[in-house]
Parts: C-alpha cells; structure tokens; sequence
C-alpha cells in the first residue's frame, strides 16, 4: 500500500518540490518511497527524483517521466503501457513483468535494467537500437521478454 504522504506529493505533479523534499528530508535507512499500488496513471512526473522508490503493481499509464531518475526504482508488475520515458535514468531498475506495451524509451538509460518476463508489443519500434549497446544496455537483463 502506497505511503498516502508521498503518493499526495507525487500527485501534485511539482518535481521541484518533491525534489527538494527528497533533499531536505533524507530518510532512514528503513523508510523507502513505497508508491506501490497507486495510480498515477496520466500522472506528469518528468524530472522527478523517484530513485530507489517501490513502485511495484502501481499504474503509471501514460504518465510522462521523461528525464525522471528512476534508478534503482522496483517497477515489476507495474502498468506502464503508453508511458513516457524519453531519457529517463531506469539504471538497475526493476521492470520484471511490467507491461511497456507502447511506452517510450528513447534515449532512456538502461543499464542493469532487470525487464525479465516484461511485456513489450510494438515497444522494439520505439527503441532506438543502439540504445541497448555498451553504452547504456550491455549488461540489462531482457531475458524473456514478450513481444
């Protein structure tokens, strides 16, 4: 269940006050930013700072995260179908099972990217094929990954 707090702030849509938030308020070692299971779907999150934040079953449909910070985020299992994340840092990020069918990555990095099991559809025309090279896909893992 998503943290009502944090999931208000991320709704608001303002990246720079959630980001400052983020900053000024560091959280101990067993908080985390828990918004599994909400829905933002439509939400405008581009530059967001949601690293390392458990995002897992949320619906993020159609938001907009381009140029967000989502590494090391736990996105299996969420609904991502239509997203964009044109830029987004998606390093060792979790999108095990997450459906990306339609989602933009352009120019997204992802880098230790876990996208076992995800599901992609017409996601390989939106990609740009050097996008997962030395630079910033050596060592993702897409193992499994449906079509």
């Amino acid at each position: 269940m998503a943290n009502s707090r944090q999931l208000r702030m991320v709704q608001e849509g303002f990246a720079d006050q959630w980001n400052n938030w983020r900053k000024f308020n560091i959280l101990a070692d067993n908080d985390e930013i828990d918004l599994t299971d909400a829905n933002l779907s439509g939400a405008f999150l581009d530059y967001f700072n949601l690293s390392d934040a458990q995002l897992f079953f949320a619906d993020l449909s159609n938001a907009s995260m381009c140029d967000a910070n989502l590494c090391g985020a736990d996105l299996s299992n969420a609904n991502l179908q239509g997203a964009k994340l044109t830029g987004t840092n998606l390093t060792g990020a979790n999108l095990s099972g997450a459906d990306l069918r339609g989602a933009d990555l352009r120019d997204a990095n992802l880098t230790n990217t876990n996208m076992d099991g995800a599901l992609t559809g017409e996601l390989e025309s939106e990609i740009d094929p050097d996008m997962v090279t030395d630079d910033n896909g050596a060592d993702a893992d897409i193992t499994d990954v449906a079509p």
